[in-house]
């Protein structure tokens, strides 16, 4: 599927809005399809999406990238950082489930979540680079 600049940029302006108008402190599920190649300039969006949710105690995390090109990691740095939450609460220890579609994760940090993640049933990490 090819998009253009304006059309990545569009969608990514209203992830933002949703994302910053949220009002809950936790969330049930948060899925994030994104349509396009996920490129290095344009990464920092998909952090952010992916700190609120774990920041909110999402139970239900699934990033799919449905492009096989994207160039987007799910890092250790970011896991780590989030893990040592607010007042020593955290999200990551709050999730059940984790879909991750064509998205880089590194085994360190696939090790981290498994040994953080103590309610997590289920996993899936397709096409992992």
């Amino acid at each position: 599927m090819f998009f253009t600049s304006d059309h990545e940029s569009r969608y990514i302006n209203w992830v933002n809005q949703l994302v910053d108008l949220h009002c809950s402190p936790c969330i049930d599920t948060f899925r994030v399809d994104i349509p396009f190649d996920i490129k290095s300039n344009i990464q920092h969006h998909f952090e952010k999406w992916v700190k609120f949710a774990l920041l909110r105690k999402v139970k239900t995390l699934e990033l799919n990238s449905l492009s096989c090109y994207s160039e987007y990691t799910l890092g250790f740095d970011i896991l780590k950082e989030l893990s040592t939450g607010i007042g020593g609460d955290n999200g990551i220890t709050s999730l059940t489930s984790l879909h991750l579609d064509n998205v880089n994760v590194s085994g360190d940090s696939i090790e981290f979540l498994l040994s953080k993640c103590r309610h997590l049933e289920r996993l899936h990490v397709g096409y992992l680079k």
